[in-house]
C-alpha cells in the first residue's frame, strides 16, 4: 500500500467504487474545478464531499453526491461513513462544484434528469456541516446539456450564486442560444445565460475566482481547445453584471485544457498551469497584477524546470492546485504524469513555496507505487490549510487493461507544520 513520506501512513480510501475490469467508473474526491476546500473540517469532524458512479454510467439513475465522515481524522477506511445517505442528490454529472461558506456547504452541478439526450438542469444543493443534513437551494435551472467540464460557482457578497458553464450541441436552444461558455446568475430565481466567449462549442470553462479587493467582482477563466493548440482567456464580471475585456493569457502550441485551482496572494492572482514548451511539461503559474482589476496585466511565470506535471490533456484533470499556508506564503501542489511519461516508476504529488522571492526547490508531498504495468495515476488534487496543516484528499485512478479505468477517491492525512521559503515543510 503507498505510504504518505515521512509518517507511514497509509492512502486511504474514502468511498469504495465497484472493482474488477469496469470502465467509466467514478468514485471521485471533490472536483477542484472550483475553489476551494476538501476535505472540510468543522466541529472536529472531518467530511468530503464524494461524487459516486456506477458501472452502468447512467448519470439520470445511478451517480450520486455523498458526503463522507470521519470523527478521528480518517486514519483508516473503516473510519469512514456516509451521512444523511437518503436524500444525498441522485442525477449528478461528475465535476461539481462546491462554495464553503460557515458551516454550509452550496454545490452546483448540472443534473441530469432521464437517459434522454441533453436532458439536463443546473441545480444548486446544500449541505449543512451543523445538522448533517442536505437541502435544496435551487432546481431546474437552465438546460446546458452535458459536457466535459463542470459547473463552476461562487457566492458573492451580496449573494448571488455565480455560475460558469459551457454548453455544446446537445443544450436547450430556448435557454442557450448560443454555444461556449456562458455566466448564470442565481438570485432568488435563475437569470438568463449571458455568453462569455465567442459563439463556438470548443470554447470550455475552466475556473472562477471571487476577487478579495472589490466587492463581488467575480474572474472567469476558459479555454478555447482547438485540436492543434489551446489558448487560455480572462474575462472578470463586475458587480454591475457587466463583463470586462476577453483577455488572452497563454497559448499552448498542444492540446491542453485545464488550468489549476486559483488563489490570490500579495495582492496578484495566481493560476497554476503547465507550460508545454518543447512539448515539455512543467508546472507554472499565470500571474494577474493586480487584484481588484476588472482587466489585470498576466505574464506566466515558472515554478520548476526539473520536475514535470501531468499534461492537461483533459478538462477534468486540474493537476495543480494554489493556496495560502499558514504564514502567508504561496504554495503549490501538482501531480506528476503517469510513470511512462513522468519520473520513471512512482507518481509523486509535489509542492513548491513561494514567498515573494522565487520559488522553493519542489519537494515531494507523497508518492503512490503504481500496481500495474497500464499506469495508475492521481489527478484533482483537492487542498484545505486547517491550522497550520495542509488536507488533501485526492482522486486516484486505477487501470486494468488500456482505455479502461475506474476512479478510487481517496483521503491523505497530512499534517506538516508551516514552513518556509527553500525549507521542506516538517512532518
Amino acid at each position: 500500500m503507498p505510504q504518505l513520506i515521512g509518517t507511514g501512513r497509509p492512502w486511504v480510501p474514502v468511498k469504495d467504487v465497484p472493482g474488477g475490469d469496469i470502465g467509466s467508473v467514478h468514485g471521485r474526491a471533490p472536483s477542484p474545478g472550483n475553489q476551494y476546500y476538501g476535505p472540510f473540517i468543522y466541529n472536529g469532524n472531518y467530511y468530503c464531499v464524494v461524487e459516486v458512479g456506477q458501472p452502468s454510467n447512467s448519470y439520470w439513475a445511478d451517480w450520486y453526491l455523498a458526503v463522507m465522515k470521519s470523527a478521528t481524522g480518517g486514519p483508516t477506511a473503516a473510519d469512514w461513513t456516509e451521512v444523511d445517505v437518503g436524500d444525498h442528490p441522485i442525477g449528478h454529472e461528475a465535476n461539481c462544484s462546491i462554495f464553503k461558506s460557515g458551516n454550509i456547504l452550496y454545490i452546483a452541478y448540472k443534473k441530469r434528469n432521464t437517459s434522454a439526450a441533453g436532458d439536463y438542469n443546473l441545480t444548486i444543493v446544500s449541505f449543512n456541516l451543523t445538522t448533517e443534513q442536505w437541502g435544496s437551494i435551487a432546481t431546474g435551472g437552465p438546460n446546458p446539456g452535458g459536457g466535459a467540464t463542470g459547473t463552476k460557482m461562487v457566492i458573492r457578497p451580496n449573494g448571488n450564486y455565480v455560475i460558469l458553464t459551457n454548453t455544446g450541441t446537445n443544450r436547450n436552444a430556448t435557454d442557450f442560444p448560443t454555444q461556449g461558455v456562458h455566466y448564470t446568475i442565481y438570485s432568488g430565481s435563475w437569470g438568463a445565460p449571458v455568453l462569455v466567449s465567442p459563439d463556438d462549442p470548443d470554447y470550455k470553462s475552466q475556473q472562477i475566482q471571487l476577487d478579495n479587493v472589490t466587492a463581488n467582482l467575480v474572474h472567469f477563466y476558459y479555454v478555447y481547445a482547438g485540436y492543434d493548440a489551446s489558448d487560455y482567456k480572462h474575462r472578470s464580471l463586475n458587480a454591475a453584471n457587466a463583463l470586462g475585456t476577453a483577455q488572452a493569457l497563454y497559448t499552448a502550441s498542444t492540446l491542453m485544457w485545464a488550468l489549476g485551482v486559483p488563489t490570490s496572494y500579495a495582492g496578484k492572482l495566481y493560476i497554476p498551469c503547465a507550460d508545454d514548451t518543447g512539448a515539455v511539461y512543467y508546472p507554472n503559474v499565470l500571474v494577474g497584477t493586480s487584484e481588484g482589476d476588472a482587466d489585470p496585466t498576466w505574464a506566466l511565470g515558472p515554478i520548476s524546470s526539473t520536475v514535470k506535471i501531468m499534461p492537461a490533456s483533459n478538462p477534468d484533470n486540474n493537476a495543480s492546485f494554489a493556496l495560502l499556508d499558514s504564514v502567508g506564503n504561496l504554495v503549490v501542489f501538482w501531480v506528476t504524469p503517469i510513470p511512462n511519461t513522468g519520473m520513471g516508476v512512482l507518481n509523486y504529488l509535489m509542492y513548491s513555496t513561494y514567498a515573494g522571492v522565487s520559488w522553493s526547490d519542489p519537494a515531494v508531498w507523497v508518492m503512490d507505487e503504481p500496481t500495474n504495468a497500464y499506469q495508475d495515476w492521481w489527478h484533482n488534487p483537492s487542498v484545505v490549510l486547517e491550522g497550520t496543516k495542509f488536507e488533501i484528499v485526492i482522486d486516484r485512478i486505477h487501470r486494468t487493461a488500456d482505455n479502461n479505468a475506474w476512479s478510487v477517491a481517496g483521503y491523505l492525512y497530512t499534517a506538516p507544520t508551516a514552513g518556509v521559503q527553500g525549507v521542506p515543510y516538517t512532518w
